[in-house]
């Protein structure tokens, strides 16, 4: 099940199959993309055969192009602001899927194309909800290639607070956009008073963690505490929860056959992102996400740029591992759970 987000095609050479969806006037327009790897021939057989009135063509490419496998779904323009927009685009999403997994194929480059979705981050974050709950029910693991997104991925609020964390001593933060920018110089001195307010707080919360409920203490911590390894520590906290392991992994983010190696020890120490990724699961605090983190050997620090991100939303108990890859995109970090071992 992975999700994992894109900017480049540079690391995906083992996934031979992309599926692109658009707007017959967006493939027509711009005939280039993503087809740069094939010859002027090919692009123009490839258009040829697309036709808005069927949902699917399938193009099988020479065996020596980066990808063997083409699927292109026609991609309508429809409103994301309605119930009905919505329920549209998502059954067409879902059967454009389903039709992929019939190739056989559980590894996929995924693009849409649109201008309903392409210039929008509330339109994409619509849309990661689609895949969200496709992936529940799906065993696939998607790449979804944006190749640029000038809003984010992030609702501003929360690029906001994070720039506010990030770039204390730069605040309004220069990463963000000249529109972005503007809205918040115009309001900085407003803000200067909430601005020192939350930092006093977040600092108070570095100092001391949240309180845990006396009974989860108990629990979790003589759990921690004990000298058991990574993977009999982690079912171990599972159990305590009473959660059945496929709400872990898939919470997690993480491949179910990869989930049980570490279940059976078969890898005893995965990567940091992947614990992670489980810290994030089971909606551990910062305390017990860091005393999961050294039973594998690993910290939570307090300067890298990516530790600081999830962080920041596991204080906040934000423990949706979409709203958290959306941000660690943003900021160029590698994403929680996905492909990362």
């Amino acid at each position: 099940m992975p999700f994992s987000i894109i900017k480049n095609l540079k690391n995906v050479s083992n996934i031979k199959n992309y599926v692109y969806m658009a707007n017959k006037s967006t493939m027509l327009n711009n005939p280039s993309l993503p087809f740069q790897i094939l010859s002027y021939q090919s692009v123009k057989s490839f258009l040829e055969k697309f036709d808005a009135s069927s949902l699917y063509s399938e193009l099988l490419l020479p065996q020596g192009s980066l990808f063997k496998r083409f699927i292109v779904c026609e991609f309508p323009n429809q409103d994301l602001d309605t119930r009905a927009g919505r329920d549209h685009i998502k059954s067409i999403l879902f059967s454009a899927l389903k039709f992929t997994i019939n190739t056989k194929a559980r590894n996929i480059v995924l693009q849409i194309d649109s201008p309903v979705i392409s210039c929008s981050a509330v339109s994409y974050k619509r849309v990661l909800e689609m895949l969200k709950s496709f992936l529940w029910t799906h065993n696939m693991n998607i790449y979804l290639y944006i190749p640029d997104l000038p809003s984010g991925l992030m609702d501003l609020s929360e690029k906001r607070a994070l720039d506010r964390l990030i770039y204390p001593s730069d605040y309004p933060s220069l990463s963000m956009s000249n529109d972005d920018q503007s809205i918040l110089l115009g309001c900085y001195e407003e803000e200067k008073r909430d601005y020192t307010m939350y930092s006093m707080s977040y600092e108070l919360i570095s100092r001391k963690e949240r309180p845990l409920p006396r009974k989860e203490i108990s629990i979790l911590g003589n759990i921690l505490d004990t000298d058991t390894s990574f993977s009999e520590t982690l079912m171990a906290i599972i159990s305590s929860k009473g959660l059945k392991d496929s709400m872990v992994y898939n919470k997690a983010n993480i491949d179910r056959r990869h989930f049980s190696k570490i279940r059976t020890g078969e890898i005893k120490v995965p990567k940091k992102q992947t614990v992670l990724a489980l810290a994030i699961a089971l909606e551990l605090n910062i305390t017990e996400t860091s005393n999961l983190l050294e039973k594998a050997g690993y910290s939570l620090s307090r300067s890298l740029l990516s530790d600081v991100i999830i962080r920041y939303y596991i204080e906040n108990e934000n423990y949706d591992i979409y709203d958290i890859n959306c941000a660690l995109f943003e900021y160029d970090q590698p994403l929680l759970g996905s492909l990362s071992d």
